[in-house]
C-alpha cells in the first residue's frame, strides 16, 4: 500500500468481516507478527465513560516526566490514525502504511474475518512493540472488556473508569452484567484500579478481582478528590490517597466534576506505578501534566462570542455529566442544546438529563448508517421548548447568529456527529 486511500480500502475490506466473540483471531495475527506487544508495559483501561480523558491525563503526566508514552484510544474524530499516538502525536502516514503493509504480508484468508477495529488494534500493538517502543502504553478497550480486541494484552495495571448502561445489546441489560464484561480485563495477580462508579458495579468488580487475586484500589477507600473552586480556564481540586494522605492540590483545564474524578483516577494509577516501578514523577510533573491534558470533542469550547461548546455525550452517563457541568458552570445563562444521536442508544434517558439543563432543544439529523430518526424523536418528545431542523449546519448557524451574551450553545450527542460538527466549526467564518 502506498496511500491513505489504499489503506482505507484495506481497512474497509477487513471491516466487512464477521464479528465473533473471542480473541482467537487477534492472537493468531499477533503471533504471526511475533507477538510484539508481549514486552510492552501496558496500562489497560476499560469503562463506559472517561476512558479517553483518563488516558489523556496519564499520558500527559508521563510526558511531563520525560517518559515516552504510546496510547490507543477510540473513536477518532478526523482520521483513523488518531487511534494510535506516540508522545501525544498521531501515527505518521509513513509509519501507519509501513505497519499495515507488514500486517498485510502475513495475513491470509482466515485473517480477513477480523473487524476494522481488530485490525487497527493489531496495528497499534505492532507499532508500539516493533517501531515506537515507548516506555509505557495506555491501551483503551473499545467496547466491554472480556471479549474486546485489546484484551490480548498482559498489562502491568488494569483500570476500570466506571460502568453505565451502554452497548446493552452486546454487553448485557443490567449494570451487573455490563460490569462483569468490563471486569474481564482484570488479570491474575495484576493490580487494578476502579474509578467512581455505582455500588452494584463495584461489587462485581471486587468479586472478579478477588477471584483473580488481583489487588484492587477503589474510589473512596484508597483515593478521592474534592472540587475546591473554579479558575480561569479550568477548576481546582484536592486529591488524597493512601499514598498522599495529607492531600495535594491540582488544577485541570477540562470542566465538569467528572473530569476531577478522571484526573484523580489517573493520579492513583500513576502513584501505583511509582510505588511498584520506582518512577521519577514529581508533584510538579503531575500538576503540569494534569493542567495540559485535553481531549477534543469532550466539552470543548469552540467560540467565546457566543459561547459554543461541543460534547460527545453519547450515552446516559455522558448526558448526566454534561447536565451537571452545565449546572455547575452556567446556571445563570440560557442553554440552547443541538442534539443528534445513533439509533441504538438509550435515547429517552439521555433526553431526560438534557431536559433538566436545556432552555431550548433542537433535534437535527446527520449522515450515518446507524443514525436515529431525529424527527421521530422530536415528535415523541414532551419537552415544551423544542424544534426540529433537518440540516444540522443550518441549525448551528441560526443558533450562533441569534445568540446573545447570556446564552450558551451546546452541540452534543453521537461522537460521529461531533466529529462532523467540529470540522464544520473549524472552517466556519465566525471561528476564524
Amino acid at each position: 500500500m502506498k496511500s491513505y486511500q489504499e489503506m482505507n480500502e484495506f481497512l474497509g475490506l477487513v471491516k466487512g468481516g464477521r464479528i465473533n466473540p473471542g480473541l482467537t483471531g487477534m492472537e493468531r495475527l499477533l503471533q504471526k507478527l511475533g507477538n510484539p506487544h508481549d514486552h510492552l508495559k501496558i496500562i489497560h483501561i476499560a469503562g463506559t465513560n472517561g476512558k479517553g480523558s483518563t488516558s489523556a491525563f496519564i499520558q500527559s503526566v508521563l510526558l511531563q516526566s520525560v517518559y515516552s508514552a504510546g496510547s490507543f484510544t477510540s473513536p477518532f474524530l478526523n482520521s483513523v490514525n488518531e487511534h494510535i499516538q506516540f508522545n501525544g502525536e498521531s501515527i505518521s502516514e509513513s509509519d501507519f502504511l509501513r505497519v499495515l503493509n507488514d500486517m498485510k504480508s502475513v495475513m491470509d484468508d482466515e485473517d480477513r474475518t477480523l473487524t476494522e477495529f481488530e485490525a487497527v488494534t493489531a496495528a497499534a500493538l505492532y507499532y508500539f512493540g516493533a517501531v515506537a517502543k515507548p516506555d509505557f502504553c495506555i491501551i483503551e478497550a473499545g467496547m466491554g472488556g472480556r471479549w474486546d480486541s485489546t484484551n490480548v494484552v498482559s498489562p502491568i495495571l488494569s483500570v476500570i473508569t466506571n460502568v453505565g448502561m451502554d452497548h446493552c445489546g452486546f454487553l448485557g441489560n443490567t449494570l451487573q452484567e455490563i460490569a462483569a464484561e468490563k471486569a474481564g480485563i482484570i488479570k491474575s495477580g495484576v493490580h487494578a484500579v476502579a474509578g467512581y462508579t455505582s455500588s452494584e458495579a463495584l461489587a462485581v468488580i471486587r468479586q472478579q478481582a478477588e477471584a483473580k487475586q488481583a489487588p484492587l484500589f477503589t474510589w473512596g477507600d484508597d483515593y478521592s478528590a474534592v472540587r475546591t473552586k473554579d479558575i480561569s480556564g479550568g477548576q481546582t481540586f484536592t486529591y488524597r490517597s493512601l499514598y498522599s494522605i495529607e492531600g495535594q492540590n491540582y488544577s485541570v483545564s477540562m470542566l465538569g466534576n467528572h473530569q476531577i474524578r478522571n484526573a484523580a483516577l489517573a493520579l492513583m494509577v500513576l502513584e501505583n506505578l511509582q510505588q511498584r516501578f520506582l518512577l521519577n514523577i514529581s508533584s510538579k510533573n503531575k500538576a503540569e501534566g494534569l493542567k495540559l491534558a485535553f481531549v477534543p470533542g469532550r466539552f470543548e469550547q469552540m467560540s467565546d462570542h457566543p459561547l459554543v461548546f461541543i460534547d460527545g455525550a453519547h450515552n446516559p452517563e455522558g448526558a448526566a455529566a454534561l447536565k451537571n457541568t452545565l449546572k455547575e458552570n452556567f446556571i445563570s445563562k440560557k442553554i440552547h442544546v443541538i442534539f443528534a444521536v445513533l439509533a441504538d442508544k438509550e435515547k429517552e434517558e439521555m433526553l431526560s438529563h438534557l431536559y433538566s439543563a436545556a432552555s431550548t432543544l433542537t433535534f437535527t439529523d446527520f449522515e450515518h448508517p446507524r443514525a436515529g430518526s431525529m424527527k421521530e424523536m422530536y415528535e415523541k418528545s414532551s419537552f415544551p421548548f423544542k424544534r426540529y431542523k433537518k440540516d444540522w449546519k443550518a441549525a448551528i448557524a441560526e443558533s450562533v447568529e441569534s445568540a446573545s451574551e447570556d446564552e450558551v450553545i451546546i452541540i452534543t450527542g453521537s461522537l460521529y456527529f461531533i466529529a462532523e460538527v467540529r470540522r464544520f466549526l473549524k472552517d466556519f467564518s465566525l471561528y476564524n
